[in-house]
């Protein structure tokens, strides 16, 4: 997870991009490995 305000949606798919080639590069693996960037805000209020 990413701080929304931080990285834009561009840099997070770069992002995600580079930690699969560092993965791939220096890491041995069965099967598939699922990289994910989760860039979300929310805002809750409250009406009492």
């Amino acid at each position: 997870m990413v701080e929304p305000d931080s990285i834009d949606d561009v840099s997070a798919s770069a992002m995600s991009r580079d930690i699969v080639k560092n993965i791939e590069n220096k890491l041995a693996y069965p099967g598939q490995i699922k990289v994910v960037v989760i860039r979300e805000k929310r805002t809750v209020n409250y009406a009492r």
